[in-house]
């Protein structure tokens, strides 16, 4: 009996270390393969590292590790994390992959005049197409570029900011491609810079330098945006009168910050219906970063929009105010499997417009 015990017991074990191996690699794979769960809340995958050119420093995960007090202020502040064990929160932190700066201009180019272009962290091929929107102001100012939430560090962005002075920057432009102020990241960003109060997670290291900052506004409302929109949306298009087109948004967490947006979506779309011949034109968050419940439910409208213009005989064009090609994209088209649309994947910096908003 003794013997059969151990035969049992060495079994199980030997069962619960193939399992718990399995598990890993299941994790690992859809980290690196950038889906379930993505990196949504900024950083960089470990397979994208490799981009030539790229100056990166600060690449450990050292600044994911976390402590109980750190993991309750990001409950505090991040909705979604309230759903989250200490496990899950340690996970997702790990999963983000590391905040990196890269260096545009060459070194020849100097200037007193710097400018310093702020991501969201995108991966691969995102992460290129944000550096390159910068490469042609780079020939004439010196220009960096960050990546990254500055969730739990801004070593990077004080890193960028120390290579411009470097280069002779005495002032500093800083440019933040978010969607709109009315965002956590913006005024995270904000807060770094000494120009917001309080942190939107945690109290990071503000810059430090003796050069002047100055932080341009957030896409917003330029009508440049507008434009783009509905250039990708005539992209796709057969026959406009008979079809409408869905400008989704990634969106704040914040309901009233949501309000914001969506009534800045709707000015876009608004200046869409005065050059473009659409059906209709219509305008949705789905607030990405939410509570699962209230991001289903934002998914839930858009597919009945969808359904209800395929039962009316119209096509569907769905476009984004996104600003480069990301996970985003790749989660509106499984939040809209089996349904008849059509999808520009396309970031808003990859139309040619997009250079004239940077200058």
């Amino acid at each position: 009996m003794k013997s059969l015990l151990h035969f049992a017991l060495g079994d199980r074990l030997a069962l619960m270390a193939v399992l718990l191996v399995v598990a890993v690699s299941v994790l690992w794979i859809a980290g690196c393969a950038q889906e379930e769960p993505e990196r949504d809340m900024g950083g960089m995958p470990m397979e994208d590292m490799s981009m030539e050119g790229m100056a990166m420093e600060g690449m450990s995960h050292d600044e994911h590790q976390m402590t109980p007090e750190m993991m309750e202020q990001l409950r505090a502040k991040v909705p979604l994390y309230r759903e989250y064990t200490d496990q899950e929160i340690m996970l997702s932190m790990q999963m983000m992959g590391p905040n990196y700066k890269a260096y545009v201009s060459d070194k020849s180019v100097v200037g007193e005049i710097g400018v310093l272009g702020l991501g969201h962290g995108f991966g691969e091929p995102g992460d290129t197409q944000f550096k390159d929107a910068f490469a042609s102001i780079a020939t004439i100012f010196p220009t960096a570029v960050g990546y990254g939430m500055a969730m739990m560090t801004s070593s990077y962005i004080q890193s960028a900011v120390d290579d411009l002075v470097a280069a002779g920057a005495e002032t500093i432009i800083v440019i933040p491609t978010t969607y709109t102020e009315h965002s956590n990241l913006t005024r995270q960003w904000e807060y770094v810079f000494g120009q917001y109060d309080e942190a939107s997670w945690l109290e990071v290291p503000r810059v430090e330098t003796g050069a002047k900052i100055l932080v341009a506004r957030p896409l917003s409302d330029s009508p440049i945006i507008a434009s783009i929109m509905l250039d990708f949306a005539r992209e796709m298009s057969t026959d406009p009168e008979n079809e409408i087109v869905i400008v989704a948004s990634h969106g704040p967490d914040d309901m009233e910050d949501n309000k914001k947006e969506l009534a800045l979506l709707e000015d876009h779309a608004e200046i869409m219906r005065q050059d473009g011949s659409f059906s209709d034109i219509k305008v949705m968050t789905l607030q990405d970063d939410a509570p699962r419940e209230i991001r289903a439910a934002n998914v839930a409208k858009i597919r009945g929009w969808v359904e209800a213009a395929t039962q009316e005989g119209k096509r569907t064009l769905v476009v984004t105010n996104l600003i480069t090609t990301g996970s985003v994209q790749k989660k509106i088209r499984r939040d809209l499997a089996d349904l008849q649309y059509q999808f520009n994947t396309k970031g808003l910096m990859l139309h040619p417009d997009f250079a004239d908003w940077i200058q």
